[in-house]
């Protein structure tokens, strides 16, 4: 599955960082492959989330409309 990671979500500058497919899940830990950004930019801290869109890829739908 695809994660979004990001830095500063609840800041008024929110930084996108890249995307992540995870291949394992251990109890405490996960195994993941970059495959969007860059590995330098990725810092201990960072937000990691299932944005709409992947879980929609995911369940083979649409991904719901944003909300105005």
């Amino acid at each position: 599955k695809i994660m979004t990671v990001a830095r500063g979500l609840n800041s008024d500058k929110p930084e996108f960082i890249g995307k992540l497919m995870v291949t394992k899940v251990d109890d405490y830990n996960a195994i993941c492959n970059l495959v969007s950004g860059k590995l330098e930019n990725l810092k201990v801290g960072d937000e990691v989330y299932f944005a709409d869109d992947d879980v929609a890829a995911a369940a083979g739908k649409a991904a719901p409309a944003a909300k105005k």
